[in-house]
């Protein structure tokens, strides 16, 4: 519903911003970035298949706003380097870390805290192993390099707003969304042109690690 709802945002935009022939790009990007495609994503809690299709969502959209056809041959990297943008992913990781620190620095009576730091008394979880909020952000930490223990100390120092500055390595989010590249063989690629300089997926990248490790 939600990329049904961006989709149709961009359509409506499309002729009076996007192709307004006195509209700059950076006005164009700004006004994309402003859509609803990720309001509220520091609630979510999501799987690679749903950052893979808000991502697919996004790169049409960039393509489609600096006139990228697929004739071009432009990878996914090359779009977001042209816009100045970070990945899908990078973006929902930052708003999560930053929502985190902001529940952390509230009162103890606040209750967006409570429900932080609280745990149910009593039911029953559903069969399974559903994703919590949690565990997410366990995980967006390991992406950030940043432990548990200094997740509190750091969300503290609001002087420096250090939840705010902190990002996903972009190797780590472009792996999980399949638009990684081989760093370890680019030496190769100039005398090996079977070499692929990109990998549509992490099985692929990382068997082609191993393959010129050996």
């Amino acid at each position: 519903a939600r990329i049904s709802k961006a989709g149709q945002l961009l359509g409506c935009l499309r002729s009076r911003v996007m192709k307004h022939r006195k509209s700059k790009l950076l006005t164009q990007i700004k006004v994309f970035e402003a859509a609803v495609l990720l309001y509220g994503c520091e609630t979510w809690m999501l799987y690679l298949k749903h950052f893979k299709q808000l991502e697919r969502l996004r790169m049409r959209s960039l393509r489609l706003i600096m006139s990228i056809k697929w004739q071009d041959s432009v990878t996914n990297l090359e779009v977001l380097d042209r816009a100045g943008l970070v990945s899908t992913e990078a973006m929902i990781v930052k708003a999560q870390l930053r929502l985190t620190g902001h529940v952390i620095r509230m009162n103890s009576s606040r209750m967006p805290r409570q429900i932080h730091y609280g745990v149910l008394a009593q039911g029953r979880r559903n069969l399974g192993r559903p994703k919590k909020f949690k565990g997410c952000i366990k995980e967006n930490l390991k992406q950030c390099g940043i432990s548990a223990k200094e997740l509190e100390p750091r969300a503290q120092d609001r002087t420096f707003q250090q939840m705010r500055n902190v990002s996903p390595a972009p190797e780590k989010t472009q792996e999980g969304l399949g638009i990684g590249s081989c760093s370890s063989c680019r030496s190769c690629h100039s005398g090996a042109p079977h070499c692929p300089p990109e990998c549509v997926s992490r099985m692929g990248l990382t068997s082609h690690i191993r393959a010129h490790q050996r």
